[in-house]
This record gives C-alpha cells, structure tokens and sequence, in this order.
C-alpha cells in the first residue's frame, strides 16, 4: 500500500462524527474508488467491523465513515465484496442507505442473487429492505435473460409459501412479490396472483388489479429502468443540491433573525443572538433531543 493509500486511510476516522454534507464530499467518495482494488481489503475490514458489532450489540448504526466506504464499494462494484457491503446495508434496516442504493445494487451481477434471495427470505428484516432487494433482483434477471426463468420461479416460490402459511399476513410484502412477477408479465403467474388478490391478501394502496391488468395488457411495452449507473455521479448531484438548500436555509434564518433583531430593538428589548443552522448531526434546534436530520431536517428543506 503506497503513501497516498495510507494517507486516505488514515483521515477516515476523522470523519466518523463530523457533519455528514459539510465532510463527505464526491471527491473523498472518488479518491477511494481511484485506489480501486488496493483499498479493498482495508474497507472491508471497517464494514466487518460494523457487522460484526451489530452481532455484539443487537443494532447497526452504520456512521458517515461506513457510507462513505459502501458508496465506494458499491461503485467498483467488485462480486467479491457483496456480501459484506449487501449485509451492511441490508441487515442494519438503514432506509437512508438503501434509498441510495436501490437503484445501484444491481451493479454486483448474478452473483449477488443468492445474498439478496436470502434477504428477501428474511422475515425479521422490514418491508423496505425485503421490498429493495426484490427490485435489485428484477434488475438483474432484466439485465441477464439466463437468470429470468429462475428469478420467475423464486418468486412464484415465496408468494405461494406466504399465501399458504398461516398468522399474521403480509400484505405489504405480498404486494412487493406480485408487483415484481407483474413487471416480468408472467403469464404462469396469473391465477396466483389472482388468489392474493381473492383472498385479500394484498397491500392494495401498494398495487391493485386494476394495475396488474393494465400491465399484463402492454406486455409489448419494454419497461425502461431509471437507475442509475455512478453511485458517485449520483451522489455529486445531491452534494450540489443539497448544499443550495443548506445555503437558503441559512439565508432564510438569517433574513428571520434580521426581522426578530429590528422587531426587539423597535419595543426596547435587547436582540438575540444571532442563530447557526445545525449540522446534519447536530442536536435539532427544537429541542427535541434528536439529531437535526432525524428531526426538522427535512421540512426546513421543503420551506
């Protein structure tokens, strides 16, 4: 490993409680795909660290030093290391990371499907997470017509055993498994499907017959995906727009505090301090005690 590969290494750790937005830049998340397969081993040792602490501890709360080295791997997309980067994301239920990811996972090829096929069987794991894997499923049976007929018969498989096994449904995860044989217009499927539906087994605010028949009828039709290629591009993208928000954000806080200052200097009253917007990690401004982006986060990005 060379000078330039330790340096990288050696600066991760600095990031672990640092602002996520202001800290993980695109060109961190490049220097460490432009190392390639040099870095592998040593990202991975992280990743099975985390792992194996959610073993130890009963939870995985992957830090911004994780993401950055899973948006990594996931972007050199190396076969070798899906199990790890698959079990990090999957595992830990971490809907922040799989919205990320959902549309990139498809990247590590055929030979993720029997990880992913193992989440998918995973019944203490969430809708969401089970839910994402089915769709990186379907995009590589799409991308590779040799593991279609197989990925028709897995979840042919899984809808049958949900439909006939007794407690409680899961219509939510039921809904997942007949949206995806729908994408794939199996015909063998059909009276299958007809069942969930006959039988109300199905999350109808997910899918409903009306969707299904109108699929099955453009079977002409090639479903285009819109996923994306670069984790990284995608993530530039995000970085950029995210720190416009943030800029107007803080110009709107200012321009209020401007108006709270002149307002308590027109009634005699001292002006407040002037206010800083808290990082992602920060405690919110609420007061609730939650992190700023578990909290008001997201609606001071939609004002």
């Amino acid at each position: 490993m060379n000078q330039t590969q330790d340096d990288l290494l050696s600066t991760l750790d600095q990031l672990a409680d640092a602002d996520w937005d202001t800290v993980v830049t695109p060109k961190q998340i490049e220097a460490l795909v432009t190392q390639g397969e040099a870095l592998v081993p040593a990202l991975l040792e992280r990743i099975i660290d985390e792992a194996l602490r959610a073993r130890n501890d009963g939870e995985l709360l992957l830090d911004n030093i994780a993401y950055l080295i899973i948006f990594a791997l996931c972007e050199l997309a190396i076969p070798e290391t899906a199990e790890p980067v698959f079990h990090a994301c999957f595992e830990g239920e971490d809907h922040d990371i799989l919205e990320w990811l959902d549309n990139v996972l498809w990247k590590f090829g055929p030979s993720a499907v029997p990880i992913l096929e193992r989440v998918v069987c995973n019944d203490a794991l969430d809708w969401y997470a089970r839910a994402v894997a089915l769709e990186v499923l379907e995009q590589i049976a799409r991308d590779t017509p040799e593991t279609r007929e197989a990925h028709k018969a897995f979840l042919i498989k899984q809808l049958t055993e949900h439909l006939d096994r007794g407690g409680e449904p899961e219509n939510d995860h039921i809904a997942s498994l007949i949206s995806d044989l729908t994408n794939l217009r199996d015909p063998e499927a059909r009276p299958l499907i007809a069942r969930a539906f006959a039988e109300n087994r199905v999350d109808r605010s997910f899918i409903t017959e009306e969707n299904v028949e109108d699929s099955y009828k453009d079977s002409g039709h090639v479903r285009v995906s819109d996923r994306s290629t670069s984790i990284l591009e995608d993530y530039r993208a995000w970085h950029q727009q995210n720190k416009l928000e943030m800029q107007e954000i803080e110009a709107r806080r200012v321009r209020e505090a401007l108006k709270e200052s002149q307002r308590m200097i027109f009634q005699g009253r001292p002006a407040p301090p002037p206010s800083k917007k808290p990082g992602r990690n920060d405690p919110c401004w609420c007061g609730s005690g939650k992190k700023y982006k578990k909290c008001h986060l997201e609606a001071d990005q939609k004002r």
